[in-house]
């Protein structure tokens, strides 16, 4: 496990908790975020609930210490969002756009290795012109080595 994941694993997930994330585009160009961390079952649980609006260029990283299968819903949710999913080599492999708010629907790629996932404003993966296949980089190292 890297040093920078299991720093953030180790972190309680509060809206001060805050890093920079960059999605690297196949290009090589950057669209970067200020994302809060979610990192406990708390804060993974409350996410992005009750708000009322979320800036074009934040977001919540929910980061996990083993990859997995992960599948949200937007309940309590009062803003559509993109859900972006990683596997463990930090590689865009699903996009979730415009999730619809309150819908309990859950939401997620049919795969095992999913290890983060960050959820942006809704439409901001085709502004920001993000796709699967892009990579994750987070301030000071990447949050999904192996």
């Amino acid at each position: 496990m890297s040093t920078l994941l299991a720093l953030l694993l180790s972190m309680p997930a509060l809206a001060s908790d805050r890093t920079t994330v960059e999605i690297r585009r196949a290009d090589k160009s950057v669209a970067s975020f200020k994302a809060e961390l979610a990192t406990d079952p708390d804060s993974r649980a409350r996410g992005l609930m009750f708000r009322k609006k979320l800036a074009s260029n934040a977001g919540m990283l929910f980061v996990y210490d083993e990859p997995g299968r992960r599948a949200f819903w937007m309940k309590n949710t009062l803003i559509p969002l993109d859900m972006l999913f990683f596997n463990q080599k930090g590689e865009l492999v699903y996009i979730h756009s415009e999730a619809t708010p309150e819908d309990l629907t859950p939401l997620g790629p049919n795969r095992n290795d999913i290890c983060a996932i960050l959820e942006i404003a809704g439409g901001q993966a085709a502004r920001q012109k993000i796709k699967v296949g892009d990579r994750l980089v987070v301030e000071n190292g990447n949050a999904c080595l192996p």
